[in-house]
């Protein structure tokens, strides 16, 4: 079954106005587009990749900005995200950077740039988005939309029109969950990559649209590493299992006392430290799940900046668990082993934006646990504003995922 489009969807919809977009435009041929494109210019191409998304989602993008920046037809890349992510993202001037967008109401990260996935909002007509890319107009020569799904309000594809550059992404058409206006603007691209899987792994629609580019299709299973310039420690040094217990969702919050539970079974089977990982805001909870345990279980409540995130599991961590979040896209891709604990019920609908066939961390040492069916009232996907189907999941099932890879 296939998500449909929800009200607040159709509602937004409805109140944004037609992109403006020229006709006259030279056509991009498939699986040629890079290199093509600059020798028809007779230089390396100036290149934007655009995400309004979370860190997750920019993390399975790495391989695409990898990619890029190999090519010899490819002069200089620069991300368009939001602005917490700049030291994960652009830790050095290899890639240029840019604030994404006037157009967006941002939440950002605790102070400091520690832990949490910066939540979006878009204002719905995509006006303010796309005045902010025509403020790049000519400083382009393609603009790669990589997200397969939608950003709320298609506000990247607005930039990207802004700019009047060419435009490669994803086929709005396949996407589920969107209306048929919203299926319309694949006129908009210059090249709209169609892959009909809905379900498929977003790091495999990232393929498809790295074929289409005419750029190498290979993903690593540590990409991560590579990009970040990262050399994860030896495993027989890093001996700590870290925890990351919290979530931007309600529903996608495993109950603190199981964290508790989990944690007691990891200290008498494992040796080692056990470091429970968190924004300022976590502090509280954080103090609960390591309260009455010995000096082997710290908590570090915003302690860890998230540029500095990757690093610290490459050096560290033996293993990684944690709810559905982005630190645990970001561990799996500098090759940490990692357990996920997810509120989508194994025979729910596998187009879901929470949906592991999708969305999970990338990688084969990557368990995800979830529970067997949803929880009424809910039916294909979680749809509660508080832990509901993922109370479910027991420490059973999480020890044994854990006992798996360690």
């Amino acid at each position: 079954m296939r998500t449909s489009p929800t009200v607040v969807d159709r509602g937004l919809s409805l109140l944004r106005r037609p992109l403006p977009r020229s006709t006259s435009r030279t056509p991009l041929v498939a699986g040629e587009v890079v290199p093509e494109l600059a020798e028809r210019l007779g230089r390396p191409l100036r290149v934007a990749v655009v995400r309004n998304d979370g860190i997750g989602d920019w993390i399975l993008t790495l391989p695409v900005l990898t990619a890029l920046d190999a090519s010899e037809h490819v002069g200089t890349v620069t991300i368009v995200a939001p602005a917490g992510y700049r030291k994960l993202l652009a830790p050095s001037d290899r890639f240029a950077y840019l604030d994404f967008t006037e157009g967006t109401i941002i939440a950002p990260p605790a102070p400091g740039g520690t832990l949490g996935k910066v939540r979006a909002v878009a204002f719905p007509t995509g006006s303010s988005a796309l005045a902010s890319g025509a403020l790049h107009r000519d400083e382009f020569d393609l603009v790669v939309l990589p997200r397969w799904d939608s950003d709320l309000g298609f506000n990247a594809r607005a930039w990207a029109v802004g700019t009047d550059s060419p435009i490669v992404g994803q086929d709005p058409a396949a996407v589920p969950g969107t209306t048929g206006r919203e299926r319309r603007e694949s006129g908009l691209l210059d090249l709209a990559v169609h892959d009909p899987d809905a379900a498929r792994h977003e790091v495999e629609h990232h393929q498809a649209l790295l074929a289409a580019l005419g750029l190498p299709t290979a993903v690593a299973q540590a990409f991560g590493s590579a990009f970040l310039g990262i050399e994860p420690a030896p495993a027989g040094v890093r001996d700590t299992v870290v925890v990351h217990a919290s979530s931007n969702e309600p529903k996608r919050q495993w109950p603190i006392e199981r964290w508790k539970e989990l944690i007691g079974l990891m200290l008498e089977r494992f040796d080692g430290q056990v470091l429970v990982i968190g924004s300022p805001a976590d502090t509280e909870s954080i103090h609960q799940i390591v309260s009455g345990f010995p000096e082997r279980v710290e908590g570090a409540p915003g302690s860890i900046p998230l540029g500095d995130l990757p690093r610290t599991l490459a050096e560290k961590a033996r293993l990684f668990v944690g709810n559905d979040s982005g630190p645990a896209h970001i561990a799996a891709s500098v090759g940490v082993p990692v357990v996920v604990v997810s509120p989508h019920p194994l025979d729910g609908d596998a187009t879901h934006r929470n949906s592991p066939s999708r969305f999970r961390p990338w990688g084969d040492a990557v368990r995800v646990v979830q529970p067997a069916h949803a929880l009424g009232p809910c039916t294909d996907a979680c749809t509660a504003t508080s832990a509901h189907c993922i109370a479910q999941v027991t420490v059973a099932d999480v020890a044994t995922a854990v006992d798996s890879l360690v």
